[in-house]
């Protein structure tokens, strides 16, 4: 298997979301994907006398991340041969709550995205680097979650694909938007279109690897082939929300509200983003909508059942009246 492809398109993505000038930070959790990306920016920077990004590493005291950073940095220092700097911000849990209610304000109420979403809320509002590098899209495009270990290959390859360009289309609406609230910008390089196209030349089965693997296989036979220590390259998959400990705190907000989910298919793609735009700034923090095609999926939380019932009432008057106009004006 020849990932020498994949390889260029890596380094290649890295490199133009480093761009030419000013500093970066990576949102570091030790693991696989981010130790990569850190591996080729240090190395590039290095080549071209420019400091690498920062590595910025955040969670509640004694969570997974903490400890797999600091062991992660000494093993990226002695594969490049650079000191690296780095940074563990260790946030308490009244911070972490504080930082659930300002991002239900941006995002909505989406337990699983909240608590995902939480590491890149807290870090972009720290640090002073305009640009933040971030691995989204690793686990999508290489089969990582561990719900594609159960997938035959057919159903593999279109949950692959689907996910990929999900993620593609409406990261803007999610991470861009915490990103570019702070002011500044989000790159992710295993969602540049080189690194896409490169990796779906190879099939669904050979990226996941086999069923009893760990996952993203082809992802890391290319990193140990670029230098990655095998340490990292073979790191089990721990899911931001977990490996922060922020989970629990997602949890709990959770636990006593009423939740509902719905999903909305229009004619087109762009009534469905019609839509979304119409009705998003009256949405958070009662209601989360993401895009998916031509299909919203609105997901909706409220502390009792006559809540839920306004909320979606209200939102669904707001949707129909949007999609009544849009169609009108076509």
């Amino acid at each position: 298997m020849d990932t020498t492809s994949l390889q260029k398109a890596l380094e290649e993505a890295v490199v133009e979301g480093l761009g030419v000038g000013g500093q970066a930070a990576l949102l570091f959790s030790g693991g696989l994907d981010s130790s990569l990306l850190g591996l080729l920016a240090i190395r590039h920077c290095t080549n071209i006398g420019r400091p690498p990004p920062r590595l910025i590493t955040v969670g509640l005291k004694g969570s997974h991340d903490l400890k797999a950073a600091v062991s992660a940095v000494g093993r990226l220092e002695e594969a490049t041969r650079t000191k690296v700097d780095s940074e563990i911000i260790e946030v308490t849990m009244e911070e972490v709550q504080k930082g659930l209610q300002e991002l239900l304000q941006i995002i909505g109420p989406d337990p699983r995205t909240l608590g995902f979403l939480l590491p890149l809320h807290l870090i972009v509002r720290r640090i002073p680097e305009p640009v933040l590098i971030s691995g989204q899209g690793a686990d999508e495009l290489f089969g990582g979650y561990s719900r594609y270990q159960r997938m035959g290959e057919s159903e593999l390859e279109r949950a692959l694909k689907e996910d990929t360009h999900n993620l593609r289309d409406g990261i803007d609406d999610r991470d861009g938007k915490i990103v570019g609230g702070a002011g500044k910008e989000l790159v992710c390089p295993y969602l540049d279109p080189v690194v896409v196209t490169a990796a779906e030349a190879f099939s669904s089965h050979v990226r996941r690897g086999a069923l009893e693997d760990e996952g993203k296989a082809l992802l890391r036979r290319a990193a140990e082939e670029m230098g990655l220590p095998t340490e990292l390259a073979h790191r089990p998959k721990k899911a931001a929300q977990y490996g922060t400990g922020f989970e629990k705190v997602v949890k709990a907000h959770f636990k006593e509200l009423h939740t509902a989910t719905l999903e909305l298919d229009y004619p087109s793609s762009q009534v469905a983003r019609a839509v979304l735009e119409a009705t998003a700034l009256d949405n958070p923090p009662f209601v989360a909508v993401t895009i998916a095609g031509s299909r919203l999926t609105v997901k909706t939380a409220a502390r009792t059942i006559g809540g839920l019932e306004q909320t979606l009432d209200d939102f669904l008057a707001c949707a129909d009246a949007a999609a009544k106009v849009i169609e009108k004006t076509r």
